[in-house]
This record gives structure tokens, sequence and C-alpha cells, in this order.
């Protein structure tokens, strides 16, 4: 395909992403096989499920069918997992039945730097072009739709995540990191969807993203892009987000010569093909992360807070001297205004303070509030009073038999305030039960300071982005 294509509307996308019937091709009995996996993945999902297998009349508890022709009607969502050299004849066959959308499983294709296996893959491209039949890959670990429960893959999603008004939904090419995003599950993160293109010879991430704008389940959008063939189409998707009120957090992979190559052996893409558009992007609204590691950090809070800050300045308030010092510095780091109280604000905190302690921002209120859980929070509601500040930033410092209370306290502060609390873990107990407390409530949890400050530094940024949009559509009315 020599040119660029509209992006796909969510209706092209919908019986495929949202299927009634899946039929696999190259379903088996056999444990451990791929079109065995496929199948034992489908044990919850709600619609009609047709393995395609001409050897057995049974897999799994389904009833299986020859081919495709013989279903008894149209399926929704067809999964090729069979080998490389039946792709091509199998994409027109699910033409010819009306399939809703194809996802090939099969590698080997433009991944290969080999003429004849790229020109395979432009073939099934063209295809589905002629068609009009979305296709997902080839070289694709599949998808997860956990909204509508439709799990269309051979991967063990484990833990199944949940949906809240608070989800993520997840685009990468490399499956295998898509889904080990989504297992943030496991402390109580929330995910729609978990969307993985492949070699993206037809449906790409920018088509993905576009499809979360539209997707009512989806609140925040998270992107893992090694390269893309037509990169000016995700500035296109990165405007229905924004204008669908959704950030986007993009993370571009491959900034290095050996990371380069390795993108182009393992999904065909060629790596930096966003840089020509990172200005585009930015001024749409989408938040640009280098790090991999702090993405679903970065999503969470953008899921937790509102759109823009009710203040640029933010309030940090510990039990701890030495953690006031380093949110401090990792305030300066990051261009974060820490404006010292007002009056009104000094006095309501010398009630819970002692008075051996100069009262400022960040604010120690000593080890002696540590076991005060309830003077600490008032402490917090007088700041999150306070016009000055658009946020609290909250350490946690050492762990003990009373954290589950003082975090519970907390989080009822954050239902109270619409301004975000991030509670910055800085023990090395990093698990338990009192991270997923914070992971289920308003409040919102980082392992750093430096990536809380990160954070809010981005969520002024992206604020500045969509207030320029509206100075612009403002001076065009």
């Amino acid at each position: 395909m020599s040119g660029a294509r509209n992006l796909y509307t969510a209706a092209a996308l919908d019986r495929m992403l949202k299927p009634r019937s899946v039929a696999i091709v190259g379903a088996s009995a056999k444990p451990g096989a791929i079109g065995n996996q496929v199948v034992m993945g489908q044990k919850d999902f709600a619609g009609a499920v047709w393995p395609i297998n001409p050897g057995r009349d049974e897999i799994c508890g389904y009833k299986a069918y020859p081919d495709l022709r013989a279903l008894p009607e149209a399926p929704d969502c067809v999964i090729l997992a069979t080998p490389r050299a039946s792709i091509e004849g199998l994409i027109e066959e699910c033409a010819a039945v009306g399939a809703g959308g194809v996802v090939v499983l099969a590698s080997g294709f433009g991944e290969m730097e080999d003429a004849e296996h790229a020109a395979t893959q432009e073939r099934i491209a063209a295809i589905a072009a002629q068609h009009g039949l979305p296709v997902l890959g080839p070289n694709c670990i599949g998808f997860a739709n956990v909204a509508h429960g439709a799990y269309m893959t051979f991967v063990p999603v484990l833990p199944k995540p949940e949906v809240t008004g608070r989800a993520i939904g997840v685009v990468t090419q490399s499956g295998a990191l898509g889904f080990a995003l989504a297992q943030a599950a496991v402390r109580g993160v929330s995910f729609s969807h978990i969307l993985a293109s492949g070699n993206s010879c037809d449906i790409d991430a920018a088509d993905f993203v576009s499809y979360l704008a539209g997707a009512p389940e989806c609140q925040v959008i998270v992107a893992v892009i090694e390269g893309l063939k037509h990169s000016q189409r995700m500035v296109q998707a990165a405007r229905a987000a924004r204008e669908a009120g959704k950030p986007l957090i993009l993370c571009a992979a491959a900034s290095s010569a050996e990371g380069a190559l390795a993108a182009r052996s393992h999904t065909g893409s060629i790596a930096g093909t966003l840089d020509p558009y990172r200005g585009d992007l930015q001024r749409e609204g989408v938040v640009l992360v280098e790090d991999f590691d702090r993405l679903v950090e970065i999503a969470a809070f953008f899921a937790k807070a509102p759109e823009t800050p009710a203040a640029n300045g933010v309030a940090a308030i510990a039990t701890s001297g030495g953690a006031a010092i380093f949110a401090a510095d990792a305030a300066a780091a990051n261009g974060i205004a820490l404006p010292q109280p007002s009056s009104e604000v000094l006095a309501e905190l010398g009630k819970h303070i002692p008075d051996f302690v100069t009262i400022r921002n960040p604010c120690d209120v000593t080890a002696q509030n540590g076991n005060n859980p309830e003077a600490f929070n008032d402490c917090v509601r007088a700041l999150a009073a306070s016009d000055l500040y658009g946020a609290m930033v909250v350490p946690q410092t050492y762990s003990w038999r009373g954290t589950e209370e003082r975090i519970g306290g907390l989080a009822a502060v954050a239902d109270e305030t619409a301004k975000p609390i991030c509670l910055v873990w800085m023990s090395e107990d990093v698990g338990g039960p009192s991270t997923a407390i914070v992971e289920r409530s308003n409040l919102i949890l980082f392992r750093s300071m430096d990536r809380c400050f990160k954070a809010l530094s981005l969520w002024h940024q992206r604020a500045a982005a969509l207030r320029e949009h509206e100075f612009t559509s403002e001076e065009a009315a």
C-alpha cells in the first residue's frame, strides 16, 4: 500500500474488537499448541466460539467445523493460528465469508528483511484494502477487550484486569509489552483494552488510538510505538483523543541505532518515524514519555487527575524532614512551584504541628503527626483548600502495621477534593494491601519523588497545550 489511508472508524473495527463470535482457524486439541491456547482462552467469552479444524468434530468442548464456509454465520473475529504459507489464501476466504476482521498470529513477513516475505505482507495488506477487511498483524499476539470480555490471544491474561471509571487503554506493537503493562492490574490499576498491532500491515497503532478515543470504557490511552509507516496518521489519532477529552501517553521506542535495528527485525518498523511530528503531537496535548517503566504511573495519574490544574502551585507534606527535602529538590528539578502557605493556612496547620517546627512548604509535620493520622489528614485538607495549590504530594516513608489505617484515611481525604493527592511510596516495602488501597482510591501512587514531579510537570504542559487550542478556537470564532 503506497499511500496513507484514512483512519479506521470505530464502526469498521467494532465487529472485530467487540465480537459476538470468534472463529479460530488452526484450532487444536493438543495442549501447548498455539491453536489450543487460543481456544482455551475463550472459556469466559460470552459469544459463539467456532474452532476450525477439518480433522476434528470437537475441540475443548466446542463443536469444530472443517472451514469458515461451514460456519452457521459470518464470524465477527477470525484468528488465524496457522503457518505463514496458508495466511494469504485464508484472508481471501475470510473476505469471502464476510468476516468482521482477522487476527494473524504467524510470523515471518515484513520483519524478515527479505523481499519475498515483505511482498507477501504487502499482498495481505492489498487484500485487506480491496475487501475493506480489517487485518491485525501479522506477527501479532492478538488483543484483549477487557470491557467486552474478549481475550483474542494465545497469552494467558493474568490477572484479568477490572474496568473502572479510571481505565487505561493500552496500544503497542509488541504484544508482550502491552500485556506486561496490564499486569499492573495485580495491584489494582484498571485497564479497558490491550491492543497489539504487530507488523501493522493494515491496522496500526494510530487506528487503535483513534478507536480508543471513541471507546467509553477507556479514560486514558497509552501507546508504545516502535515506528509507523504513515506517522502523520498518529497526529490525526491524537487529535481525536484530544477532542474526546482523553490524554494520550506516547512512548516512542528505538531511539538508538541498535534499537532501530532491533525494531526492524521485530516488527519491520522504521524507527524515528514520529520524530518530525513531535511538535504536532505535543500541540494536540500528547504526553511524550521516554521511559517505558514510567508509563503506568503517568497514565494512572492522568486517569485520576482533572484535565487542568486548579493552580500551578503544589504543596508537599511529610512526616519526615528528609522526605520533604527530596520533594523540594524534585520540584526544583522539574520546574514545579512550591508556594509558601498563606496566613490562613499557616494558622490551620499550626493547630496540628509542634511549635518547635517552622511551618513552610514542603511541610514537615514531624514524626509526632505520623502517629496521629487524623491530625495529618487535617493538615492535608488545609493545604488542599488553598487556592495556591493544584495538587498535593505526600511521601510514604516507613511502612508498619499502622500504614493501612493511615493510607485509608488519606484516601478518604482524596475523595473529598478534586485536586490530586500523589502518594510517593519511598519505602522499600513496595507491595502489600496498602498499595492496592492507593490504586483503588483517588490517591495516585508513585514509586519515585522525581517521577511524581515529572508527571506533575507533564500535566501542566498538557494543560498549556489545551489552553492554546481553546484560545485558537476562540480567535477563529
